[in-house]
């Protein structure tokens, strides 16, 4: 966990992520300023559709325009900022 972080943060679980039943799930969101750094118990792949951002992954930022799509492991600390509202495919 990187030195900067004083506690760990959250978990995100596959139950309080959906309330969909199976191991694969698709849905669209919308994040208005994005969300705080967090790490689940679970893969997750997004592609953006829409809006501009930073997403954050493990202390490496990395720039969100329409079409960038990426993995996130269990293990990966990350956290996203926008300034604009992001529309999301989520896997």
């Amino acid at each position: 966990m990187g030195e900067h972080l004083k506690e760990k943060p959250p978990v995100v679980t596959i139950s309080n992520y959906t309330n969909r039943s199976g191991s694969f799930f698709l849905h669209e969101c919308r994040l208005m300023r994005g969300y705080p750094i967090h790490w689940h118990d679970f893969y997750e792949l997004e592609l953006v559709l829409s809006g501009r951002g930073v997403i954050t992954i493990n202390g490496k930022e990395s720039e969100l325009l329409p079409g960038a799509f990426y993995m996130l492991r269990p293990v990966d600390l990350h956290s996203i900022r926008s300034e604009r509202p992001l529309r999301l495919i989520s896997a």
